[in-house]
């Protein structure tokens, strides 16, 4: 499997422990502002490995 997937899916294991927990603990608003970073970190990664991948 591609170093790239691997990683995107560690995140995903990470995102979502850390949704569970604000949720359990009625943290709606870190929830948000955690999705907001989130999907920033994870365009930046993404994109970077596609151009990584189309250069090679």
């Amino acid at each position: 499997m591609n170093l790239g997937i691997l990683m995107v899916q560690d995140f995903d294991n990470a995102y979502s422990t850390f949704i569970a927990q604000n949720y359990g603990a009625g943290k709606k608003d870190r929830i948000r502002k955690g999705t907001k970073e989130s999907l920033k970190y994870l365009q930046h990664y993404c994109s970077r490995c596609s151009f990584r991948h189309r250069d090679s």
